[in-house]
């Protein structure tokens, strides 16, 4: 392959823990082209220096980082969106694939230049919830009698930080914090012993928003004024 991608979440306005594992396995090849992809709940400028540690490492082992890209979809931590506003989200981000694509065929370049407050205070922040918080949110993990121990949760977690044994659901000290296991399971059985407020009540199941009729995405228009408003330029402008 001439060129190739790597596609992850924006967490604690960083790039998780797994990535960076990933990284390390990946091997030297010079000047080989790659492309980055990611998602977050904000396109703003926050989490334009996500990339930067991977960006690092990735160049250490000989890769061209030529493209890195946010798009942004619903957010499925503590700050509940509207299920329009996810659906638009979803729809717009569709669009913005096409247009990665057509750039990644023309071989543009595309790299953020992220302020230098947010160089040196996003990294801290990123350690923080990748480090600590992430863990003992998962550690601090806790299952409801309503537990079927169907092993959904085990079987989908990312980093293998659940585990089922003789007491029942069992959670280690490797979480990262994605919410999978919590949306994922059917009878809502996982919760937080002291994080809960991190949880949206109504979970976060992009599928049932999408594939929902009476959901018509029609959430953020040219009269929004609110802080939601200023997803409207970038809903309008592919190039964003």
């Amino acid at each position: 392959l001439d060129t190739v991608g790597i596609c992850y979440p924006i967490m604690g306005f960083g790039s998780p823990r797994i990535i960076n594992e990933f990284i390390k396995f990946l091997p030297r090849l010079s000047k080989k082209k790659l492309f980055i992809l990611k998602t977050a709940a904000d396109f703003i400028g926050i989490n334009h220096n996500a990339s930067a540690r991977v960006i690092k490492k990735l160049e250490q082992k000989g890769y061209d980082v030529f493209y890195d890209r946010i798009i942004a979809m619903g957010s499925n931590w503590l700050v509940e969106y509207d299920d329009d506003l996810v659906k638009q989200l979803y729809i717009t981000a569709k669009e913005k694939v096409k247009h990665m694509s057509k750039e990644l065929l023309e071989g543009r370049n595309r790299r953020y230049s992220p302020k230098l407050a947010v160089k040196l205070m996003t990294p801290l922040i990123n350690w923080f919830e990748d480090e600590i918080g992430g863990r003992l949110f998962g550690r601090l993990l806790t299952v409801k009698r309503t537990c079927t121990k169907c092993k959904l949760c085990v079987m989908n977690c990312p980093v293998q930080n659940i585990s089922l044994k003789n007491k029942g659901i069992g959670f280690g000290w490797k979480c990262i914090w994605c919410m999978k296991c919590i949306y994922l399971c059917p009878n809502k059985s996982i919760t937080s012993r002291g994080f809960k407020f991190t949880i949206l009540k109504r979970g976060y199941d992009v599928k049932r928003i999408v594939n929902d009729p009476q959901i018509k995405g029609e959430y953020i228009n040219e009269k929004t004024e609110d802080f939601m408003g200023h997803f409207y330029d970038y809903m309008n402008d592919p190039s964003i």
